[in-house]
């Protein structure tokens, strides 16, 4: 997954790392209240985010998501994942 975010796969050159720093950040800001707060509107979920328990649950639910992109990042239309709806060419993209 983490090739697939990168140039070497046709990332932009700053995407491994950008997201790299997008979890030390979604992590740091559920140590509190407020962070967890700014979470929720961020990622507008149904309920507000309560715990670092919640946030760990929102972060595998990112992690599966891009781990899925990462299993058909062809670079061809494919429904390898999906069954009937094409992802488009290097969906991680």
């Amino acid at each position: 997954m983490t090739r697939d975010a990168t140039p070497a796969a046709g990332s932009a050159a700053a995407c491994s790392s950008n997201v790299r720093a997008a979890w030390k950040a979604m992590f740091a800001l559920a140590a509190t209240q407020q962070g967890l707060q700014q979470l929720s509107d961020l990622f507008s979920t149904c309920q507000p985010l309560q715990s670092e328990d919640d946030v760990n649950l929102l972060a595998a639910l990112y992690i599966n998501a891009w781990d899925t992109l990462a299993m058909g990042n062809f670079p061809y239309p494919s429904n390898y994942l999906s069954g009937s709806v094409d992802l488009p060419p290097w969906p991680f993209r």
